[in-house]
């Protein structure tokens, strides 16, 4: 397989701030001089909210091919820059479009992508949000994390399909999908061409190899994460000192006077909304239980985000080190308690803290949400992870070891008590918190799953190509009654 190519910041769009909340962003008014084109443009000082109409007038009278409200702002060579639209956010019918350009209303290039491999879309298209199941004519030649550019959009490949029956999921692996260098979401029909790219340099001469050179302008339809629905967001590198020009339409070429909409031009933000997904957990004797964390990323805080927790009850232990990766928007972690249970407090709350770093500044999350925590002395499955040649009754292992490429293998056994059919431990996610690029193999269509009359089966971790050397704590979770968890296996990627 391909290694992949590199994300870069160009790639991934600056992530941005709810500007909405920003409230020392200086607000001004469209200008009332009448309809607007390039050469009257409304110079704005930045950072600025501007609050506008785009009306009939402003994309009419005999000059549609540069209708709409035009906008300029002085800039300098590499100043980063988020420029961004509120106006279906606010009930507004615009469903905005957004271009920059230069003084001759030509489109300002971004960065250019050389196709490296071809293919085209199998089985069936694909509506402009789905992230799963993107089957692609030779995906065995691809890798996780390429890029992948089809009709004007780019997305990046997060995971591989598991099995002949589905496709590739794409970033960021649940949700809406994202896409790259500030490309719009749009839907792709069956057999639609699709090439792997890689971007080159907009100077730099483009291999020789028969595929086709892609130009990506910086213009947006949605905003490439999804924060703002259908709202138009570009990030800005200036390329050259000087004043460029913001155009503002509708895509579907219409106006009036409830278009309304809000323009917001500000500096980067680095900063990330924490979150906690599992709101409650409960302690059972000899097991753990998970909880989920994720976090969205604002302006190019893009690297891990380390979790840390205030001062825990005696007896009770949270597998660490926990952090989401560089890229990624979840981590899965587990708590659990040493015997005895009855000396835990039945109830308790962990808070949880979240940092990030930038360059060499710490960023840490505002909000810090509190974890609750209730004791059930209630026994449930009990389950480890064992050797792969070892005896049930081993002892649970506390590390493996795995190259990129590689495949591995331990046994997963269970002590079923009175439980009596088949237990299910999940499907493509079942290897909970295992690195980007690191999965539960071979478990079919039925997922992750030990048969009624069996307490063991071998478990199969793979890690692809591009995974990195790192250390990381892992576990499985068994679906039934309290969802039981194994203890922590440091996964150890060398």
């Amino acid at each position: 397989k391909n290694q992949s190519a590199p994300t870069t910041q160009s790639a991934r769009s600056t992530w941005s701030a709810p500007t909405d909340t920003l409230t020392d962003i200086p607000v001004v008014a469209e200008s009332d001089s009448g309809p607007r084109w390039i050469d009257q443009a409304q110079v704005l000082s930045i950072p600025v909210k501007l609050q506008g109409v785009l009306k009939n007038e402003d994309v009419s009278l005999g000059r549609d091919a540069l209708g709409g409200d035009w906008y300029a702002i002085d800039c300098k060579k590499g100043q980063a820059l988020s420029i961004e639209i509120f106006a279906s956010r606010d009930k507004s019918p615009l469903d905005s479009l957004l271009e920059i350009t230069d003084d001759k209303a030509k489109p300002v290039l971004r960065t250019r992508l050389q196709a490296v491999r071809e293919s085209y879309f199998t089985f069936r298209g694909k509506d402009s949000s789905t992230i799963d199941d993107f089957r692609l004519h030779r995906w065995e030649d691809m890798e996780l994390n390429q890029w992948l550019y089809a009709g004007g959009e780019v997305v990046q490949l997060w995971l591989y399909p598991r099995g002949p029956d589905s496709g590739f999921k794409v970033y960021p692996g649940f949700g809406n999908r994202f896409t790259y260098f500030g490309t719009s979401p749009i839907a792709h029909a069956l057999n639609e061409p699709a090439w792997i790219v890689g971007e080159i340099d907009p100077q730099s001469p483009p291999v020789s190899n028969g595929l086709p050179v892609f130009p990506i302008y910086y213009s947006n339809d949605d905003d490439p994460q999804r924060f703002g629905g259908k709202d138009s967001k570009i990030d800005f590198l200036p390329p050259d000192n000087g004043r460029y020009y913001i155009r503002l339409r509708d895509t579907r070429g219409l106006s009036g006077d409830d278009f309304k909409y809000s323009l917001i031009i500000q500096y980067p933000m680095p900063r990330m909304n924490f979150k906690l997904e599992t709101n409650e957990v409960t302690l059972r004797p000899d097991v753990g239980a998970e909880f989920v964390v994720s976090a969205e990323r604002f302006d190019g805080l893009d690297g891990d985000i380390q979790v840390e927790f205030d001062q825990l009850p005696a007896g009770v232990q949270i597998a660490s080190p926990l952090f989401i990766e560089k890229g990624q928007l979840k981590a899965i972690g587990q708590i659990r308690s040493t015997p005895p249970l009855a000396e835990i407090p039945k109830e308790f709350e962990i808070t949880l803290i979240a940092k990030g770093r930038i360059a060499d500044q710490e960023v840490v999350a505002a909000n810090r949400p509190k974890l609750k925590v209730k004791v059930n002395d209630k026994p449930t499955m009990l389950l480890k992870l064992v050797g792969k040649n070892d005896p049930d009754d081993a002892p649970a292992i506390e590390t493996l070891k795995i190259k990129p490429g590689q495949t591995i293998s331990a046994k997963l056994v269970i002590q079923r008590g009175e439980l009596a059919g088949d237990i299910a431990f999940g499907g493509d996610d079942c290897g909970r918190n295992l690195p980007h690029g690191c999965f539960v193999d071979n478990i079919g269509l039925n997922g992750l799953l030990i048969p009624a009359g069996q307490s063991s089966r071998e478990v199969f971790i793979t890690a692809a190509p591009i995974v990195q050397p790192q250390r990381r704590l892992f576990h499985l979770r068994g679906n039934v009654d309290g969802n039981p968890t194994s203890l922590p296996v440091e996964l150890i990627v060398q």
